[in-house]
């Protein structure tokens, strides 16, 4: 099914409320599919879209294609801390330009993951391995609770 969205007004509020929407399904996916790869141990990697037409994938369609911009990659990986992690993130838009916004993880703590770089998105080195090293950290030390919501999850399902 293919939904369309025209805003002839886009600003970041309206954007939040789509990849926060978007987020939302993806928990949805995630619940009823809990042996869904990780976002970084699926193979996608990103990819930039045609400008002036952004669409908004779920994670079943991402998998399929196998490649993603931002505003797909973030709440994927805003979803996934959420049900696997239990880490309230959420997508948040940032306007970059006149008609150019970028979308990356906002973490409870305040800080901020930006998966598309993480998965092929054009950043200077020094920056990304930065990002590379905080995320693997904080990864290793929510990686048991990850486990156990995961077989709780599918002790559910059965």
């Amino acid at each position: 099914m293919i939904i369309e969205f025209h805003l002839p007004d886009v600003d970041v509020r309206r954007l939040n409320v789509l990849v926060r929407a978007l987020t939302a399904l993806n928990v949805q996916y995630l619940r009823e599919h809990p042996s869904t790869p990780l976002l970084k141990a699926s193979g996608v990697r990103y990819a930039t879209q045609p400008i002036g037409c952004e669409r908004f994938l779920t994670i079943p369609t991402i998998l399929q294609r196998g490649n993603a911009d931002c505003d797909q990659l973030a709440p994927w990986r805003a979803a996934e801390l959420r049900e696997h992690f239990g880490i309230k993130a959420l997508p948040e838009v940032k306007q970059m330009g006149e008609k150019l916004w970028h979308v990356y993880v906002r973490l409870p703590d305040g800080r901020v993951e930006d998966i598309s770089a993480h998965l092929g998105m054009p950043v200077p080195a020094k920056l990304a391995a930065l990002g590379r090293r905080i995320i693997a950290e904080r990864e290793r030390k929510h990686a048991s609770l990850a486990a156990y919501r995961i077989a709780a999850a599918r002790r559910r399902i059965w």
